[in-house]
């Protein structure tokens, strides 16, 4: 497997997104001052530390809303090392959180399942808007776009995850304990549609994740417990990272949902354990 050189530095950074988070994850979330701004088309998003001079590397980093993702300390726990390489973390509201929650439906996850209920899609909502935030900093010059990464805990796992496979310009995703599958969530017992809730598992997305880098790490619970994140997959990600350009092997990637919310979930490069599907440039 062939890395890059010009891409050394980005695929070492972002190899430091999860071995830089244990230590950061005992600390108490301290509240940090954060841009909150508008494209042109008026989609919110924020920005940390601030908004660059010249075109920066952007670490997008998911998690809950805008404030409470940027905000934080331990959902930001990537960006504070990466921010030292000169990146910025950009963030938006995801959907049922914060300002993205309407009027009638309820918070968090339990909207995501009103709104598949009721013939609203959030998760390509939720991409198509982080693909048009891309599309302003782009136009502002804000952004190096060989170096452009997105992370997630939990369900901002699951959402970056799908980022990734949606947007081209995706480079890397790491994935903190994500939801793998939505129907292993007790907010989606016995979920009205659940053929249309079953193709958004990420086991589901393999394909469209061929050739970026690609790291998740799992936790033992219903729902993120600090304790139970291990980083050992980051080497993984650090080879998958490096590759770039059509003329070079796309990593092999093994993709495993989990059985019980949390627990097992993976997506990484190389040889391991059996995977639900398995795709590669060797494979027919």
């Amino acid at each position: 497997m062939t890395i890059c050189k010009r891409n050394r530095e980005h695929v070492l950074c972002l190899g430091l997104i999860l071995m830089a988070a244990l230590p950061l994850m005992a600390q108490d979330q301290k509240e940090t001052p954060i841009e909150v701004l508008t494209t042109k088309e008026g989609i919110r998003f924020g920005i940390w530390p601030s908004s660059p001079k010249e075109p920066s590397p952007v670490l997008f980093v998911l998690g809950s809303s805008i404030e409470g993702t940027l905000g934080s300390d331990y959902f930001r726990m990537s960006g504070n090392q990466l921010a030292k390489k000169g990146y910025i973390c950009v963030s938006i509201d995801l959907p049922c959180h914060g300002q993205e929650q309407r009027e009638g439906e309820p918070e968090g996850i339990a909207g995501w399942r009103f709104r598949l209920e009721n013939g609203d899609n959030p998760i390509t909502e939720a991409t198509q808007r982080l693909s048009d935030v891309l599309n302003h900093l782009v136009d502002l010059g804000w952004v190096d776009t060989k170096r452009i990464a997105v992370t997630g805990t939990s369900r901002g796992g699951f959402m970056a995850t799908h980022f990734a496979a949606a947007e081209p310009r995706i480079r890397c995703v790491a994935a903190i304990a994500p939801v793998a599958d939505l129907t292993d969530l007790r907010e989606f017992t016995d979920v009205k549609n659940k053929v249309v809730v079953d193709q958004l598992a990420l086991e589901h997305q393999a394909e469209r994740l061929a050739g970026k880098g690609v790291c998740h790490t799992g936790a033992h619970s219903d729902y993120v417990e600090a304790d139970d994140v291990t980083p050992r997959e980051v080497v993984l990600e650090i080879k998958a990272s490096g590759m770039c350009g059509s003329d070079l092997e796309s990593p092999r990637l093994s993709i495993c949902s989990s059985s019980v919310n949390h627990k097992d979930t993976r997506l990484h490069a190389g040889p391991g354990r059996v995977p639900n599907r398995q795709i590669g440039s060797n494979d027919k």
